[in-house]
């Protein structure tokens, strides 16, 4: 699942990936988590500075 995050005058893709088994259950996931996986999302934007174009989350 791909998004993107704004953080200051910044915008980045970032990608999500799940273990859900349909895409309908990742949707359902990413919406009703959202303020922290763009939460989390901002974190590592700030941590891969401004050289990274996209963030790659994933589900453990």
């Amino acid at each position: 699942m791909s998004f993107d995050v704004r953080h200051g005058n910044r915008r980045t893709l970032c990608s999500l990936t799940t273990k859900f088994p349909t895409q309908e259950q990742a949707t359902r996931y990413f919406h009703t988590n959202r303020p922290l996986i763009e939460k989390l999302a901002r974190e590592q934007m700030e941590l891969a500075g401004v050289d990274h174009d996209e963030i790659k989350l994933v589900m453990v």
